[in-house]
C-alpha cells in the first residue's frame, strides 16, 4: 500500500509540473494541491518553480543571440590533436621524456602544425643530448630536401654533427647548403661559422684560423658567440693565453667556463682556484650540454692524485648522462 501511495504522489507531482492530467483524471491537475501526507516516514515537501520569467532589462536581440550560441558548444569536434601549450606544460613540469613520446604518437592538425611538432621534438632531443637520434631524424629530412625547410634542417643537422665531433659530415652539409641557392646574409653567416667549427672538429686549426680571419674582415662581428668561437680556435691551436684575451668581458655561462679553463691551461690559474671557478658558474638546469662540458673540464683539471675523488665524481656524471665529449676536451672514461 505504501508503494502504491508513493507512486501516486510522484505521478501527481509530474502532473503539477507539466499541467497534463494525471492518470484517471479528466481535467488538468490544479496548479496547487494540498501538501501530501508523509509516506513511509518521508516528508515529500517539494516545491517546484515552473515559471520562467524574462528579464526586461535584457534586450531581446541579445537574449536571442545567447540562445543561438548554445548549440555551438555541443558541435565542437573531438580531436586528438595536441597544442603547443600542452607540450610546454609537460616541459615545465619536467616531463620531457613524456613530451617526446606524445609528440611522436599523436597526430598534428595540418602541415604547419606537423613542422611545429617536429621543431618541438628536435629541441627536446637537443636538450636531452640525444644527438644520435636527432641526427638520424634530421638526416632523413635533409635528404628529402623539403623546400623551405631545407635551410633550417641543414643548420640543425650540421650543428648536431658538430656536437658529436663529426666535423667532416658537418662540413659537407654546410657546403651543400651554400651550393643550394641564395639565402639571407644572416643564414650565410651561420653556415660559414659552422664550417669554421667543422675545421676545428677535424683538427684543421690553420684552415679554421684563415676562415675566421676572412669572416672577421667581411662582417666585423663582436657578439658573444663569435668571441667564444675565436677562443676555441686559439685553444685548438694551443694558444690558451689568446683564448683568455678573447673572453675578457664576456659574461655568458659558456664564456665563464671556457675562460676559467683557458686560464688554467695557460698556467695563470692554480688547480684549486680553477676548480672553484668552474664549480661556481650557475648553469640553468635546462642547459644539459653545458653542464656536461663543465664536468668534462672538472675531470681534466682534477687530474692530479690529490683530486681523485672529484675526478671520479665528474667522470661518473658523464657516464651516467651518456654525455658526448666536446671536441676540445679529452674524452673521459672510467679507467
Amino acid at each position: 500500500v505504501a508503494v502504491v501511495a508513493m507512486v501516486s504522489t510522484l505521478v501527481a507531482g509530474i502532473s503539477l509540473i507539466t499541467g497534463a492530467p494525471a492518470f484517471g483524471q479528466e481535467d488538468p491537475a490544479p496548479f496547487f494541491t494540498a501538501r501530501p501526507a508523509p509516506i513511509g516516514g518521508l516528508d515529500l515537501n517539494v516545491q517546484f518553480q515552473t515559471e520562467i520569467k524574462e528579464d526586461p532589462s535584457t534586450p531581446r536581440s541579445i537574449a536571442s543571440a545567447l540562445w543561438a550560441q548554445e548549440p555551438a558548444l555541443a558541435s565542437t569536434p573531438f580531436s586528438l590533436a595536441l597544442g603547443s601549450a600542452s607540450i610546454h606544460g609537460f616541459k615545465d613540469r619536467g616531463l620531457r621524456q613524456l613530451a617526446l613520446r606524445v609528440l611522436g604518437a599523436l597526430p598534428a592538425e595540418d602541415e604547419e602544425a606537423m613542422l611545429a611538432r617536429a621543431r618541438e621534438r628536435w629541441e627536446l632531443l637537443e636538450e636531452q643530448g640525444r644527438w644520435d637520434t636527432l641526427i638520424t631524424e634530421l638526416t632523413r629530412r635533409f635528404e628529402e630536401q623539403p623546400g623551405s625547410e631545407f635551410l633550417e634542417v641543414g643548420l640543425r643537422l650540421s650543428s648536431a654533427l658538430l656536437m658529436v665531433a663529426k666535423g667532416s659530415r658537418a662540413q659537407a652539409v654546410s657546403r651543400a647548403l651554400l651550393a643550394e641557392g641564395q639565402f639571407d646574409p644572416g643564414a650565410v653567416q651561420e653556415i660559414r661559422r659552422n664550417i669554421i667549427k667543422a675545421y676545428i672538429a677535424q683538427g684543421l686549426v690553420a684552415d679554421a684560423e684563415i676562415a675566421a680571419q676572412r669572416y672577421q674582415l667581411e662582417y666585423a662581428p663582436d657578439e658573444t658567440s663569435w668571441q667564444l668561437l675565436r677562443a676555441r680556435i686559439a685553444l685548438a691551436g694551443q694558444r690558451p693565453k689568446d683564448a683568455v684575451f678573447q673572453l675578457i668581458g664576456v659574461q655568458s655561462y659558456e664564456a665563464q667556463l671556457w675562460r676559467a679553463y683557458a686560464e688554467w691551461r695557460s698556467g695563470t690559474l692554480p688547480i684549486d682556484l680553477a676548480l672553484t671557478r668552474l664549480d661556481a658558474v650557475l648553469i640553468p638546469a635546462e642547459l644539459v650540454r653545458l653542464e656536461s662540458t663543465r664536468h668534462a673540464m672538472l675531470a681534466e683539471v682534477a687530474s692530479e692524485v690529490g683530486y681523485a675523488r672529484l675526478r671520479v665524481g665528474a667522470i661518473e656524471y658523464l657516464l651516467l648522462h651518456k654525455a658526448k665529449a666536446d671536441p676540445l676536451l679529452p674524452k673521459q672514461d672510467s679507467d
